[in-house]
């Protein structure tokens, strides 16, 4: 029923006002296609209007104005009956949607089909005027679902192309300077490994003693945490710190160890009046992949709950989110996007974290023209260091979070994700030092 309105003293006659707009969506290229036949609710949303709730409503001489009391972003239309069971619409191929007026309003719409499996489509800046009917043909929904990687019920992103790494002259012989967000420079170069696989292990840059990092040409991709070269109130905040001399600056004001912090308070994450202590947040990034410059605040470090999200709970069209994998001779962990197409693939032992990192061996060429072309990340085995000492190398994957973690009455910690071939932990670290270990660095980008 379209909601309208009239006004008038006659009681016999009434000129009666529609409210809202209608618009079709025709779902004819699904209908009885491979989603058992069903659709099961289309699910509208907007960042900046109110499409469904309570509404005051002003007659304004016949052309009605009505403005949103108790309004919802979201507007969700079931296909189910009042018992709440699916309702084939297999002959019904148009559906009509009533929405109120909207001008220049962004509204996302996601088609839910069987098992929650969906398609999401945009429909870019709507004006919706009051009154007016609408046609929006809605083809080739395919349920494969949105790309990326969903970090939260209504978050997604994308992950960087490979880990982080860092030198202090970019590669080259002397230290080399850029301008930094907020003015001013730092020294050094960051940048995403070339491939998703590479890591640089036991490498001069990993192992070359603290005192020497900051001029050194070799790279690092083993972090402090925190350590992104802003001044976040802690004496050891620069990319090459990472070592056992933890509390060998502490000062009172500085504080010792790494991160964010205010002397011996360290109940900071990288994230709001800290962000820039995040490695992609501060820090112009060079993309190896896309032969560019992501400039500062492209990317970001996943929060504890997110990498909790992206591994054990979201939902995919496949039902994958993870599995144990060799790539190129490389132990890791294979991410699928929510998107994933299962019959690209077989992967063995999904979602399954004591899983041998060789129950799937992929090859190079597979995995850059099958993964890498969908969408799939892939988390190598850097393992961790502590001081000029590495452990684990090509065994563990250990990759900082941007939270904060108490222990034992001690904040110098923070929540990390672990894997290796018998486990998966999402944990904070084995010692109060942890915020000292080297641990890898795979930022993200969010999706909007």
């Amino acid at each position: 029923a379209h909601a309208a309105v009239a006004e008038g003293t006659n009681e016999v006659h009434f000129q009666m006002r529609n409210l809202g707009a209608v618009v079709e969506f025709d779902l004819s290229s699904k209908a009885g296609g491979n989603v058992s036949g069903r659709v099961d609710s289309i699910v509208f949303t907007s960042a900046n209007a109110s499409l469904s709730g309570t509404f005051s409503v002003n007659y304004n001489s016949g052309n009605p104005i009505i403005t949103p009391t108790a309004g919802s972003s979201k507007l969700v239309v079931k296909f189910r009956d009042s018992g709440n069971n699916y309702i084939d619409i297999s002959g019904r191929k148009k559906v009509r949607v009533i929405f109120p007026p909207l001008a220049g309003k962004k509204i996302n719409m996601k088609i839910f089909g069987a098992n929650d499996k969906y398609e999401e489509k945009y429909l870019a800046s709507a004006t919706l005027v009051r009154s007016k009917y609408y046609t929006s043909a809605i083809s080739d929904i395919t349920f494969n679902g949105p790309k990326g990687f969903s970090v939260a019920a209504d978050r997604r992103v994308y992950l960087a192309p490979g880990n982080l790494q860092w030198s202090a002259t970019g590669g080259g012989s002397t230290p080399t300077t850029h301008v930094v967000a907020g003015g001013g420079t730092e020294a050094g170069t960051f940048r995403f490994a070339p491939r998703q696989w590479d890591y640089l292990g036991n490498t001069a840059g990993n192992t070359t003693a603290e005192a020497n990092r900051s001029t050194q040409s070799a790279w690092i991709d083993l972090f402090g945490w925190g350590t992104s070269g802003w001044n976040n109130g802690n004496y050891w905040y620069q990319p090459y710190n990472s070592s056992n001399s933890q509390e060998g600056r502490y000062t009172g004001t500085n504080g010792y160890g790494y991160g964010p912090t205010n002397g011996r308070s360290y109940e900071y994450d990288l994230t709001g009046t800290y962000a820039n202590a995040d490695w992609g947040v501060y820090n112009a990034i060079c993309n190896l992949k896309t032969n560019t410059t992501d400039p500062p605040g492209s990317w970001r470090t996943l929060t504890i709950s997110e990498w909790t999200y992206l591994l054990n709970t979201r939902r995919t069209v496949s039902g994958i989110r993870y599995a144990k994998a060799v790539v190129n001779n490389v132990k890791g962990m294979i991410l699928v996007p929510d998107n994933w197409d299962a019959s690209i693939y077989t992967l063995n032992s999904t979602n399954t974290s004591g899983a041998p990192f060789t129950a799937n061996n992929i090859s190079s060429n597979v995995w850059t023209s099958l993964f890498e072309a969908s969408g799939c990340a892939f988390l190598p085995t850097p393992g961790f260091r502590y001081g000029i000492e590495l452990y684990n190398v090509g065994s563990y994957g250990c990759y900082w979070s941007s939270t904060h973690k108490s222990y034992n009455g001690s904040n110098a910690w923070a929540y990390h994700f672990h894997f290796d071939k018998d486990q998966i932990l999402l944990e904070g670290g084995e010692s109060a030092l942890s915020r000292a270990y080297g641990y890898s660095v795979r930022l993200a980008q969010d999706i909007e």
